[in-house]
């Protein structure tokens, strides 16, 4: 049997025995269930291990475009769905055999009406998206690692919910310890210690980082890279690392290059966002030579994704601003320009927020507004806030 679909029954027998548990146990294990089963191989060439699949049927996932229940080959039907999703055209498309046939056609008649989708289409009006994504803490995640993430989350008090989230970084971990013994029999002896090492410690190097970063990307948001503050999370070791010697300019350039190249190839079309810059950075100075070596590798890179994003503001080194002028010559379109002194305030008064959260602002997937890593951005145009208010002050189920 297709392994794709094998993965997708393996993936519902796993949901269907943890139906009944804590939310944050059940999102764990069936997480827990699609990876590294859902992961491409390293391929020649590569600098850094974590590739996606390029087919999937059910998962639990961010958002993305699959075949509604309402779908067949008379009445093609897609729409973005979030949480738990299935792709209806899988038994139209899929099988090969009569036992692949039957396969697709139970789990189709079980996720009609137990995706997300269909779920949330039984209790509202709403006939769009049902997709939420949040953009993670990047720096935090490079300077904690895996092992400090566990470490804070050892320390909460005990509950189902730290137990799902250990779950979940033991996933991560384990997809860590895939790639890495991939890359030791392929030879590659760089992505191979690069591997271990955000294994046992924070990265302490610009390579590490962005390994960890890619990974940890992957797995939290599917096709949807959201890459905010890229500089913040990433100046302090590039400027270490070239004033160890560890790394030339030139390296560190392609290294960000060969990053850019990984999200291109399997991150989707116009909504991968990768933000740099910007007021109220902790590392101003470091983030911004990084950001010299990030424009000079879009200068190489060329393409839509990721779309390599500058935040500007009165008071920015005006060399960075040239070469931005330089590279969007160059690309003809990235980096594109968002302006701090404009946005900052807009944001605190439409989201009614403090400035000094406004300043978290981030343009994420097509381009609406959130409140990075603080506040989810819906990637719909119906999304019935009121209803959705009035159900939960109704205590009625979601």
């Amino acid at each position: 049997m297709n392994p794709i679909i094998l993965q997708a029954v393996e993936f519902t027998e796993t949901y269907k025995k943890y139906k009944d548990a804590p939310v944050s146990i059940r999102e764990a294990m069936c997480f827990k269930t699609q990876y590294p089963a859902l992961l491409s191989e390293v391929r020649d060439g590569d600098m850094f291990a974590g590739r996606g699949t390029s087919r999937r049927i059910v998962y639990v996932g961010s958002v993305w475009w699959f075949a509604t229940p309402e779908y067949s080959p008379e009445n093609v039907v897609e729409g973005k769905q979030g949480g738990y999703c299935y792709d209806f055209s899988a038994l139209y498309t899929l099988p090969t055999t009569d036992e692949e046939k039957n396969a697709l056609a139970a789990l189709s008649a079980f996720w009609k009406n137990e995706c997300t989708m269909a779920k949330v289409y039984a209790q509202t009006d709403m006939r769009d998206g049902v997709g939420f994504l949040f953009a993670n803490n990047l720096d935090r995640l490079v300077s904690k690692g895996l092992p400090g993430l566990v470490s804070d989350v050892t320390a909460m008090p005990e509950s189902d919910f730290r137990t799902g989230l250990l779950l979940v970084l033991e996933t991560v971990a384990d997809v860590c310890r895939h790639y890495q013994k991939q890359a030791e029999e392929k030879g590659y002896t760089d992505m191979a210690s690069n591997l271990a090492a955000i294994l046992e410690h924070a990265p302490k190097t610009l390579a590490q980082a962005l390994q960890l970063i890619l990974i940890y990307e992957l797995l939290s948001h599917e096709k949807h890279y959201e890459l905010n503050r890229f500089d913040v999370a990433l100046g302090d070791l590039y400027v270490q690392d070239i004033e160890n010697g560890t790394i030339t300019e030139e390296q560190g350039i392609e290294q960000i290059h060969a990053f850019y190249r990984m999200v291109r190839e399997y991150g989707e079309l116009a909504v991968c966002r990768l933000i740099m810059g910007g007021k109220h950075r902790r590392n101003t100075e470091n983030a911004d030579r990084f950001i010299v070596a990030a424009l000079k590798a879009e200068q190489r890179h060329k393409q839509v994704v990721p779309q390599v994003t500058l935040r500007i503001y009165d008071g920015i080194n005006p060399e960075l601003l040239t070469l931005a002028y330089d590279t969007i010559n160059e690309t003809y379109t990235f980096p594109t320009l968002y302006n701090d002194d404009v946005i900052i305030d807009g944001v605190a008064e439409a989201f009614d927020v403090a400035l000094e959260d406004a300043k978290s602002y981030y343009p994420l997937g097509c381009g609406e507004f959130i409140i990075a890593h603080n506040s989810p951005a819906i990637l719909c145009s119906g999304w019935d806030v009121p209803k959705m208010i009035d159900a939960g002050m109704r205590n009625c189920n979601a």
